[in-house]
């Protein structure tokens, strides 16, 4: 069994005041004005809100050090913390005419070593330092420890709980290289990841697709079956994440499911309406055997705390649904005999 999860928390505390300040700013303004704020500047537009002001607020930052006469014009990254100077931040652009080779990749990030994809593609982001819940809570992911993470929208909850699962897997395939596809399918492992909404697993797939080995991604949009290749659920290209022309990936097989609770549901027990469950009674034990990462994003929703908590307060003896996350967070560990790893986002 894994050891009690620990509840990772953070205010972002080491965010400069000046930093601060500026990020206050910015976020009084609308998402439209900040993102053609930073379309201006040829800044990526990606995320939500906070990450934009935090975004226009370092960019400012950079640009002051820049101009400041004493400044260093050395454009290497710090080794110790991944910090970029100015110069680096203010020479990339992560639009995809970018050339890789004029990207800053980031070899090392919360500790964790990044393979050549995952470090190109922070750099073509600009994270090259972790936000301080990345840095807390990596190192306890690549631990194996069950981790709640507490923190606001936009701190980068969703990288951190990636990064470690999809250098987990290049790591992986680089020892399965020699190995045939047979006995990679009977030692394959799986991970889960559940949202609220199709909406927010599109995107976690795009991010997904983005970092990890190609074909190894598959976005759960609707009732399916799991099991199958489902080579038209992958992430790439169509969600955000690159497309690889090369004809390897095609026999990959998938590793990261991405879908809202409610897909992943159907696909494993049907809907009720249904003939049959689409994933195949037996398969559907052999998949939920083999999850050893399972992630709730945005776990309040998923389990509707606020409405159960409300609900608990009265003595009505109207009946209760589970949720669909409860249902497939207890058939996961029933199924492993607790040995999946959980993180609650």
């Amino acid at each position: 069994g894994h050891s009690r999860s620990p509840i990772i928390t953070t205010d972002d505390d080491e965010t400069s005041p000046e930093q601060q300040r500026l990020q206050q700013d910015y976020l009084q303004q609308s998402a439209n004005s900040l993102k053609e704020e930073l379309k201006r500047r040829k800044l990526p537009r990606n995320g939500r809100k906070p990450d934009l002001a935090r975004r226009l607020a370092q960019h400012d930052l950079l640009v002051l050090e820049q101009e400041q006469p004493q400044q260093s014009n050395d454009s290497t990254i710090d080794k110790d913390d991944n910090k970029p100077t100015a110069a680096a931040w203010l020479q990339e652009n992560t639009s995809h005419k970018a050339d890789d080779t004029e990207i800053l990749a980031v070899a090392r990030f919360a500790g964790l070593e990044l393979s050549e994809t995952a470090g190109l593609a922070l750099g073509r982001a600009l994270f090259y330092a972790p936000t301080p819940i990345q840095a807390a809570v990596i190192p306890s992911i690549v631990a194996r420890e069950n981790v709640v993470i507490h923190s606001e929208t936009g701190s980068g909850k969703s990288l951190a709980y990636l990064l470690p699962l999809t250098e987990q897997l290049w790591k992986h395939q680089q020892r399965q290289s020699s190995s045939n596809t047979q006995q990679q399918q009977q030692q394959l492992q799986r991970a889960l990841i559940l949202t609220p909404t199709r909406e927010l697993a599109a995107q976690v797939a795009g991010i997904a697709t983005a970092l990890a080995p190609p074909g190894t991604v598959r976005l759960v949009a609707q009732a399916t079956n799991l099991m199958s290749d489902g080579v038209k659920d992958r992430g790439e290209g169509e969600h955000g994440g690159r497309r690889n022309d090369d004809d390897g990936h095609k026999n990959a097989v998938p590793q990261i499911f991405v879908g809202s609770s409610k897909a992943i549901l159907h696909s494993l027990y049907g809907d009720g309406k249904m003939p049959a469950p689409p994933t195949p009674k037996p398969m559907a034990m052999q998949f939920l055997q083999s999850v050893n990462y399972l992630v709730l994003d945005e776990v309040d929703r998923l389990l509707n705390v606020q409405k159960l908590q409300t609900r608990s307060k009265k003595t009505t003896k109207s009946k209760h649904h589970e949720r669909p996350a409860a249902t497939l967070t207890a058939a996961v560990e029933r199924s492993t005999l607790g040995r999946a790893q959980i993180v609650a986002a």
